[in-house]
């Protein structure tokens, strides 16, 4: 089960909701017990209802950041939303699921902008299989 704080979904969620109609996309932050502790939002380079890229040297700043900053945290993930669709990974994002082994994708659907829902998945880049990791909310 993978468990994110309540204050990051809704933080997600907001950067989702600002960036509409385009995606918006980040990346996701943790410990070593693989907890989500930090969501660092992104420019989606594409400006795309359909697709998100993050360019290359912000992703360079932001795995910086994340990986070498006070904390000293890693990337766990990603987080990316979709505008029109279900919260299930289009074949574009499984073609570009290159975090490694174990790294969780996550995905906002604003198909109802008033319910937003978000879905965790493992994808394995390799042999491009998805795979739906419960979620939980939990409180502050």
């Amino acid at each position: 089960m993978f468990q994110l704080p309540r204050r990051l979904a809704d933080e997600m969620t907001a950067h989702a909701l600002r960036d509409d109609p385009n995606e918006c996309c980040g990346l996701l932050a943790g410990d070593d017990e693989g907890g989500v502790t930090g969501v660092f939002p992104a420019e989606n380079a594409a400006r795309s209802p359909f697709r998100y890229v993050i360019d290359s040297k912000e992703l360079f700043r932001l795995f910086n950041q994340i990986e070498w900053g006070e904390q000293s945290l890693r990337v766990i993930g990603n987080y990316h939303s979709h505008t029109h669709s279900e919260a299930f990974p289009s074949p574009t994002d499984v073609n570009e699921a290159h975090l490694g082994p174990g790294a969780v994708y996550l995905i906002i659907s604003l198909r109802d902008p008033q319910q937003p829902v978000i879905r965790a998945f493992l994808i394995d880049e390799n042999s491009k299989s998805i795979t739906e990791e419960a979620l939980e909310i939990l409180p502050d």
